[in-house]
């Protein structure tokens, strides 16, 4: 920093042909110019100022000396400038990776919004069923279900919610519709793979459990095997609302059915205050309200 303050007092001193003039653009006294300009030239090796009585003079070195200098501090004044420009600016390229539910049926869909507010705005998306480390994957935002493994990750709770048994219109015209969780025995269940917290099926005490013969570990294909009129699958509702305004699924059981799904947004770090992760979040938070 003192490098850079010295460069910053010879160019004054350039400039303004003398120390008091300098001083006055700094602020300083033109003694504190002096002893910059000294540090400088001591530094240097060279003499950078021809000094008399009544001016200051550059010397041949002192002269290319100046003329790069000008285009250092001009960088670093643009440079700065870029950097508060983008606390406010949401621009550049953001890599957003996410369950395959959230992306297709969450992010996409948003994308066209997303894009008008933000015109300057460049978007990745990534899916997977694994949740992905942002340290390691070169990925901004990591939107996943439960909180980070990875203790040195910020994280933000973007949005909660309940579970339900959802089916077909024509699976319930065929099979009938279930009024308590001990008339699941009737019906066919469509599960997940490897069920744990909160994607088990909980209706908070021992129920009939209906057949199995379709499992999956993606919730996108229990959405789509549900839609088919295969089976009840459980399922967050704030992933099937779309479908349900539709019409090509319908929640059983709604009030019976416990857990609760918290999804949070993971990112490292130092981007807590970037302008376009800041987005992103409240971009997702929106479409999930």
């Amino acid at each position: 920093m003192d490098s850079l303050l010295d460069l910053h007092a010879f160019t004054c001193i350039a400039e303004a042909q003398s120390l008091s003039g300098a001083a006055v653009v700094m602020g300083v006294t033109p003694s504190a110019v002096s002893k910059r300009l000294t540090r400088l030239e001591r530094r240097l090796g060279v003499q950078l100022v021809h000094r008399t009585t009544r001016q200051f003079r550059l010397t041949e070195d002192g002269r290319v000396f100046f003329e790069r200098c000008k285009d250092i501090l001009v960088k670093l004044r643009d440079a700065e400038r870029e950097v508060v420009r983008g606390r406010d600016e949401v621009e550049g390229t953001v890599r957003v990776a996410a369950t395959p539910e959230l992306v297709y049926r969450v992010l996409v869909p948003g994308l066209p919004k997303l894009l008008e507010a933000w015109p300057q705005l460049e978007v990745e998306l990534r899916a997977s069923e694994v949740a992905i480390n942002p340290l390691t994957e070169r990925v901004d935002v990591a939107l996943f279900y439960g909180p980070p493994a990875e203790v040195s990750l910020r994280q933000r709770l973007v949005v909660t919610s309940r579970f339900a048994l959802f089916a077909a219109p024509r699976y319930l015209a065929t099979h009938g519709t279930p009024r308590t969780p001990a008339e699941l025995s009737r019906h066919l269940a469509l599960m997940p793979t490897e069920p744990s917290a909160p994607f088990e099926w909980d209706f908070g005490g021992a129920f009939a459990a209906p057949p199995r013969r379709l499992w999956a570990n993606s919730l996108v294909a229990l959405m789509e095997m549900a839609e088919q009129a295969l089976g009840l699958a459980r399922l967050p509702t704030l992933l099937v609302r779309e479908a349900v305004a539709a019409g090509r699924l319908v929640p059983v059981l709604a009030e019976a059915s416990q857990g609760e799904l918290a999804l949070y947004a993971r990112f490292p770090p130092g981007d807590a205050t970037s302008p376009r992760v800041r987005a992103i979040i409240d971009w997702v938070a929106e479409a999930l309200s």
